[in-house]
């Protein structure tokens, strides 16, 4: 067995650990590359796993898997290239590197040439069981887009008969959150309201405070039952962007900003630039531009039917010139989940029900001490003199039970301009 083979082995092996036991044994600290894989679980920090893998020896590899996450496709080809020709006589690197290819071609778009290669992978012998869960995810994803719901929900199932090997893998959510959309489309979207929040209960007892990409899974599929059922999904699309910022990763917050784009988020004079910059690096984005946006004769896919459908039903709305990159902070309300993204940090919070109706008040920035009386106390008479003492006091308690900030001076109670309120 070569040194590389030798190496693939123990790294698939210490990648399936994590996903039975959701921890890592005592890694190898000489090898950098188990560094960079835990950077990727743990912690969804994409820059710190591409750094890393930059600096290794042998990195083509890692060096591959840190671009895919991170959503910049300058370098596969040549990365492909190179990595089939070490393959030839290496089943394992050659099943590692076509699954790579599979979600390289699902990232870009490209949902049949994804299909033909899960296919492949699927009747492969040698193919192990977690790379298997990978596959089922990448093609029920790609079925889905082309509206071929019995066959993604056939994958689904696979999927799902894996969760109980590894139930702390991150593939199980993927599958659980597709579901979600598939059961909209089928079954309706009140069905589908409830068991997106049965994922979120669940997952909130799994989530790690440096792994951001559930949150983002789960508000992704927020984003689509509400796109579907023509409600305002801003909010919900201005988190994704700032959480796929912050994790490094450059596609899913350029398909963020596409979503944005359909917001009265969006503001021509400071976004259009970036929109224009995501569509020349990323084939997925520019697709649904020309599509959703040009409205150019195309065959479109699921995402694309959706947007365009949803702008042809949406209300209109006046614009709201919020520079996207001032937010730092996202508060989801009904999960008393608050995600740092400047850190790259979530925890969820101990709150009292009397602070989260006052955060729920304050979710567009601002309140009048008498609107906020009348919201949270039910009396309309509201006076200074006496009542007063009796907001400031409460707020003094929202803000120890969050750490936001939050001023309560003259007859206006103010959230700090960098949080974001979302009720889930």
């Amino acid at each position: 067995m070569s040194l590389l083979n030798k190496n693939e082995s123990l790294y698939n092996a210490f990648e399936s650990e994590f996903a039975k036991n959701g921890k890592f044994k005592k890694i190898p600290r000489q090898d950098p590359r188990f560094r960079s894989l835990r950077f990727r679980y743990e912690r969804s920090d994409a820059k710190q796993s591409e750094a890393i893998a930059r600096s290794l020896p042998e990195n083509d590899l890692e060096l591959l898997k840190a671009l895919l996450v991170r959503g910049t496709f300058d370098e596969c080809a040549t990365l492909f290239l190179k990595l089939q020709n070490q393959s030839i006589e290496d089943s394992q690197l050659n099943i590692e590197v076509l699954t790579q290819e599979a979600r390289f071609e699902y990232l870009r778009g490209e949902w049949e040439k994804s299909i033909q290669i899960c296919n492949i992978l699927e009747k492969h012998t040698d193919t192990p069981a977690l790379t298997k869960t990978v596959i089922y995810q990448i093609r029920s994803n790609a079925y889905f887009e082309l509206g071929m719901y019995s066959e993604s929900f056939s994958d689904i199932k696979k999927l799902e008969s894996f969760e109980s090997l590894f139930p702390h893998g991150q593939v199980p959510l993927y599958a659980h959150a597709n579901r979600v959309r598939l059961e909209a489309r089928l079954y309706g979207v009140e069905k589908a309201k409830l068991s997106l929040m049965k994922l979120w209960e669940n997952s909130l007892l799994k989530f790690q405070s440096k792994n951001l990409d559930p949150v983002l899974t789960l508000l992704r599929s927020q984003i689509d039952l509400k796109r579907i059922s023509s409600s305002d999904f801003s909010k919900e699309a201005l988190a994704c962007y700032m959480i796929s910022k912050s994790m490094g990763d450059e596609l899913y917050s350029s398909l963020a900003l596409f979503d944005l784009r359909l917001t009265h988020f969006w503001n021509s004079r400071l976004h259009d630039s970036e929109l224009m910059d995501a569509c020349n690096a990323h084939p997925r984005v520019k697709k649904l531009f020309d599509d959703v946006i040009l409205s150019k004769d195309r065959a479109g896919f699921q995402s694309a039917r959706d947007m365009k459908n949803y702008l042809s039903q949406r209300q209109d709305f006046s614009l709201n010139s919020a520079d996207l990159h001032s937010y730092s902070k996202i508060f989801l309300l009904n999960l008393s989940l608050i995600v740092d993204t400047s850190i790259g940090h979530q925890e969820k919070l101990e709150i009292q029900p009397r602070s989260l109706s006052i955060l729920k008040a304050l979710s567009d920035g601002c309140i009048s001490k008498a609107e906020l009386f009348t919201k949270i106390w039910g009396l309309k008479n509201y006076s200074i003199e006496k009542h007063d003492s009796v907001i400031r006091t409460a707020i003094s308690r929202v803000r120890e039970q969050t750490g936001l900030l939050i001023e309560c001076e003259g007859q206006e109670v103010k959230l700090d301009p960098s949080v974001l309120i979302i009720y889930t």
